[in-house]
């Protein structure tokens, strides 16, 4: 197993955080439970344990007790997004991007199943298999669509007034960079595709400037 994905780095770490993926509560915590792992094998961490401490102190957080990764007080990102609602800009009501399906993970704080750490999942997974059409839930401009790392094979379509959506873990894209596309158009198949799937299933966001809300209140599955 690739240690990188089950025991981060700290510039992963520090990534995820800029990202927004990571409150900085629970960074500390990360920080301080990487600085335990590293004193258990402290040879050749010399460096690593300098940045541990360096980064600890940028954060105010040099006395953090060491204790697991659970975030303790920390609001889920479902309960911060309990007063999301459409904005003036809304362009219209989005359908489902895909056929009725069970939802396997709703948006929220999550343990990852593969960094091990809690995180903050950004959007809704459906579980369809693969080769299911992923549908254009607005009309939209496709904006990305192609390998994106972890990700896999995504599609991104912007809406107009900041909004935008988001489709990971594709099989194929349908679709090119600057495609207008209309509600119910195939953009996608969906797969299983990016380092970090762990079955197969479409990874579905909603964003508003930037900003995840919760697909729950937009869609019905």
């Amino acid at each position: 197993m690739d240690s990188n994905k089950s025991n981060p780095t700290i510039e992963r770490l520090i990534a995820d955080y800029e990202q927004g993926y990571l409150s900085e509560e629970i960074l500390a915590r990360a920080i301080a439970n990487r600085a335990d792992q590293a004193g258990l094998n402290a040879v050749g961490l010399t460096m690593e344990l300098m940045l541990i401490v360096l980064g600890a102190i940028a954060l105010g957080t040099a006395t953090v007790a060491r204790q697991p990764l659970q975030p303790q007080g920390v609001p889920s990102a479902q309960q911060l997004m309990e007063q999301a609602a459409p904005s003036p800009n809304f362009p219209g009501k989005f359908t489902r991007p895909t056929a009725l399906a069970p939802i396997s993970s709703k948006m929220g704080m999550r343990f990852h199943p593969v960094h091990k750490f809690w995180r903050l999942h950004a959007g809704l997974d459906i579980a369809v298999p693969i080769g299911s059409s992923v549908l254009a839930p607005a009309d939209g401009v496709v904006s990305v669509a192609g390998w994106a790392g972890e990700c896999g094979i995504k599609i991104q379509l912007n809406h107009g007034g900041g909004w935008d959506t988001r489709y990971c873990h594709n099989s194929k894209a349908l679709v090119t960079v600057g495609q207008r596309v209309k509600r119910g158009d195939a953009i996608a198949l969906s797969g299983n595709t990016g380092g970090y799937s762990t079955g197969p299933h479409l990874h579905f966001e909603i964003r508003k400037d930037g900003n995840p809300l919760d697909p729950l209140k937009f869609v019905s599955y």
